[in-house]
């Protein structure tokens, strides 16, 4: 029987179709991606040694303005993660000069800012990931303990504050549940390599961690009921509630999970939480001083860089994603004088890619460019390309539009009008067509709107005027 190495996973094939949903006109760079993300996932990325510890991939993306290169990560984030802002992204313009490394990496001991997180810090990196918390140093923990007692002995807190607090820690417990879901799916597949009594045992593990969660679900949920109760009753003389003291409304007692000793033989990885993946954009790449490329060539090497404060950077778990404009001079003279979007052929994309890996290696040394997983150069939009991103665009207005209970209705020739106006400037690509769209059609929505003209209107029509060379709206 032969089998088919081609044959893309689930893993794989689910990521490739979200980012080409999103991210139009780009089949190479979603391609490098999603290949980095199944085998990071089926552990073939990481299988030696020395793979273990290099990111899951370090891409390079170039190309012209304005094709998604920076939103291809954001659109892996929002995949991964649930939100397009669970990424890390570093303004290469901001790090122009040798000094401002420290930013990145943090400052020695005896300089300026040694104290204050750097970008790459485990705590700055997790801060944009929604319900991860990264555990603060024990010294931290009972100044922050000492900092509460204070403000609810002496203050009130704000509300905000304290719903926040709450609602933070739901995030937590969510998460929680996403992880024991995982390692559920991992149970199922090594399963036939186990015992039926080592299976069991992970499976009751589990059930335990479930329990806990769940109980102290529940026991937030009713401090947060009780704190809105006391809230909506003291709303008149503006009092707000304090947090509750820890030892209050204390939950049952059950096994916690170091109470439960992992059967031998038993992947550890079973139990433990997994490290959650990273999404880096170093945006604009060539503009960052040497010494960050330098620093750069370490974490692309082995996924660990020291830091200022003696600790060390781990990006063994992250997508590295440079982003640069190289070329773009080359890119405006091609896209200058096209009288529609898709004028480029292939073969000049072709060319066009080999100039532009011409100018990189006059950039970059080959050490750098070696270490690279995979340089893409994005490709310069086609007709069909800005089509679909109009008719995203106007999907995500309508979505908007429906949480004002309006229901809106667009003729194919104001699509083709917004799509002409954004032709006038070909080298913005994307950008052009954005703003034309804000222009032409939401900007003058927003205006109807905010005169009240649409109040009680249940339908919204857009159509187009051939002899004012507008568009033109009307309710049902």
């Amino acid at each position: 029987m032969s089998l088919n190495p081609n044959l893309k996973p689930p893993a794989e094939q689910e990521v490739e179709d979200f980012l080409g949903r999103y991210i139009k006109g780009q089949p190479q760079a979603i391609a490098a991606l999603t290949k980095a993300y199944a085998a990071f996932k089926n552990g073939v990325g990481k299988y030696s040694e020395r793979d273990s510890k290099k990111p899951i991939g370090v891409f390079l993306f170039l190309g012209p303005s304005c094709t998604g290169k920076t939103q291809i990560g954001r659109a892996l984030a929002q995949k991964i993660h649930g939100t397009p802002n669970a990424v890390t992204l570093i303004d290469c313009v901001s790090f122009q000069e040798k000094h401002e490394i420290s930013k990145l990496i943090g400052a020695p001991p005896g300089y300026i800012g040694h104290g204050d997180k750097p970008i790459l810090s485990k705590e700055k990196l997790y801060a944009t990931i929604p319900s991860y918390q990264t555990k603060a140093p024990t010294s931290q923990l009972k100044s922050d303990k000492k900092e509460v007692r204070s403000k609810s002995e002496n203050e009130d807190i704000d509300a905000g504050d304290v719903f926040s607090f709450w609602l933070s820690q739901l995030d937590l417990i969510d998460q929680g549940f996403r992880n024991l879901n995982r390692d559920f799916t991992k149970l199922k597949r090594l399963e036939p390599t186990l015992s039926p009594a080592e299976s069991a045992e992970i499976r009751k593990n589990i059930k335990i961690q479930q329990e806990i969660l769940e109980t102290q679900r529940n026991y937030i949920l009713a401090s947060y009921t009780k704190l809105a109760q006391e809230f909506l009753q003291n709303l008149s003389g503006h009092k707000i509630p304090p947090l509750p003291k820890s030892n209050d409304h204390k939950p049952k007692k059950i096994r916690t999970q170091e109470q439960t000793v992992a059967p031998k033989n038993i992947p550890v990885t079973m139990l433990a939480k997994e490290e959650p993946i990273l999404i880096i954009i170093f945006d604009e790449i060539e503009k960052a001083n040497e010494s960050i490329w330098k620093y750069l060539l370490q974490l692309m090497r082995e996924g660990r860089a020291p830091l200022g404060d003696g600790t060390e950077a781990d990006l063994s778990h992250a997508f590295i994603i440079l982003t640069s404009n190289i070329g773009s001079k080359l890119i405006d003279k091609a896209t200058k004088g096209i009288s529609h979007i898709g004028y480029y052929s292939s073969a000049s994309q072709i060319n066009l890619e080999k100039f532009i890996k011409m100018e990189l290696k006059k950039t970059f040394s080959r050490e750098f460019l070696n270490r690279l997983d995979a340089v893409v150069t994005f490709n310069i939009l086609s007709p069909q390309d800005f089509r679909e991103i109009l008719d995203l665009e106007i999907e995500g207005f309508s979505l908007f539009l429906q949480k004002r209970s309006l229901e809106l209705t667009i003729s194919q020739p104001v699509k083709d009008f917004i799509l002409e106006e954004a032709l006038k400037n070909p080298e913005e690509q994307v950008k052009s067509l954005q703003d034309c769209f804000k222009k032409y059609f939401a900007q003058p929505i927003g205006n109807l709107i905010a005169t009240n003209q649409l109040a009680g209107k249940k339908k919204l029509i857009a159509d187009f005027d051939p002899q004012k060379k507008q568009v033109i709206f009307s309710t049902k």
